[in-house]
């Protein structure tokens, strides 16, 4: 039901088909740095805020639940 929703947004729409494992895919960091655990932490939590807070407005704003 939920793929139904989410196929045509920006986070699937390189998408086909479902990913296996979940209804959505999100890129937190594009050239995570390997050598700097503290900032690429950093960068991630800052990222999966931000992306949390926006597949949640969509869901809200679009009514799926």
């Amino acid at each position: 039901r939920y793929w139904n929703h989410l196929k045509t947004t920006k986070w699937n729409k390189a998408r086909m088909t479902m990913p296996k494992y979940s209804v959505l895919e999100a890129v937190l960091v594009e050239n995570p740095d390997f050598e700097n655990l503290d900032e690429l932490t950093h960068q991630i939590e800052i990222e999966l805020i931000k992306v949390s807070n926006e597949i949640i407005g969509y869901l809200k704003t679009n009514d799926i639940h």
